[in-house]
């Protein structure tokens, strides 16, 4: 009898609570994993994900066991996402694509501690693994001339721990610990290199030029341990078949990411303010968000790079199949 109250009760907030599954910050990085919202009706849902703060274009597929037991069941997921390290503007400018590709396996445990009791809390636990890989072009101007413009291949692995409490069927708060083999190709400045062949006639000089975009200075490639701990304020799942369904709800998460490395240790700290809307299958995804972040929310060693030049603005966006 026990069980049933427990199922029942998991049942019941997971179903009023709202169904944002991916949150991200301006790295792409996952700040909220909320895949423990599929429930017995829902045991597969299929993600497209949009980013503009990494320029990504993301997949997402998870897999439910709520059927079998939703008092204490499991969450798969597998994700691939793509994007252009040098950016779009290197793609249109100069029809130059250096591949980006992340892809990922995440397992989340719903009620991982099987409690007997009723509760008004429910918790999750996840477990995420990726791999990167990544092609980046460098210049290098202290290196022989025809070593300074160069590619680099980096392949990275990525590994973390996630613990979430959803209290009151509607706030979400989640901790992560984390480690990823990181570089510094973002602090890079990019710089564009034309070079230009010259064929000279007694009458005529025909030039061809050819640019590139590439990050100019060392690049580093380091261990890093990142820990997030974010608040959400989720939107709730409206009944199906009610006017209020097919409306736009305002939800927000709070983050801040805090980054030990031998490169450089940092803190962001950000706000990701979205508009969900719910699908057919009573999903609700945040089909707009908004990200705030300020980077390296404490670094008082440049005088020049004050705060307001350190916040990034980006939207994110994730559509069900």
């Amino acid at each position: 009898m026990k069980k049933l109250y427990l199922t029942l009760t998991i049942f019941i907030l997971l179903k009023t609570v709202s169904a944002q599954v991916l949150l991200e910050d301006k790295d792409g990085e996952k700040i909220v994993d909320y895949s423990a919202v599929l429930t017995p009706e829902i045991s597969r849902l299929s993600l497209i994900k949009l980013n503009t703060g990494d320029q990504s274009l993301g997949f997402s597929y998870f897999i439910s066991s709520a059927l079998h037991d939703p008092a204490k069941y499991a969450v798969q997921e597998f994700g691939l996402k793509a994007a252009p390290t040098a950016g779009y503007a290197a793609v249109f400018r100069n029809g130059q694509f250096s591949p980006g590709i992340k892809a990922n396996y995440g397992l989340t445990l719903v009620n991982p501690f099987n409690r007997s009791t009723l509760t008004k809390t429910v918790d999750w636990a996840s477990l995420d693994l990726g791999y990167n890989f990544d092609q980046y072009s460098l210049y290098q101007p202290d290196a022989a001339f025809n070593n300074q413009v160069y590619s680099k291949t980096s392949h990275a692995f990525r590994a973390n721990l996630s613990y979430n409490l959803l209290l009151g069927s509607k706030f979400i708060l989640n901790f992560k610990a984390a480690y990823a083999r990181q570089n510094n190709y973002s602090d890079l400045n990019q710089v564009e290199i034309t070079d230009i062949n010259s064929t000279v006639t007694t009458t005529t000089t025909r030039q061809v030029s050819k640019t590139t975009t590439a990050a100019q200075g060392r690049f580093v490639e380091y261990n890093a341990f990142p820990q997030v701990v974010s608040f959400t304020r989720a939107t709730k799942t409206d009944a199906e078949g009610s006017a209020d369904a097919s409306k736009l709800r305002i939800g927000y998460t709070l983050f801040i990411k805090n980054q030990f490395s031998s490169y450089l240790d940092k803190t962001d700290a950000g706000a990701i303010i979205f508009l969900s809307r719910q699908d057919k299958s009573g999903i609700r995804n945040p089909v707009l968000g908004l990200i705030l972040q300020a980077v390296n929310l404490f670094d008082t060693q440049h005088l020049d790079n004050g705060l307001q030049k350190r916040i990034r603005i980006g939207f994110t966006s994730n559509f069900s199949l």
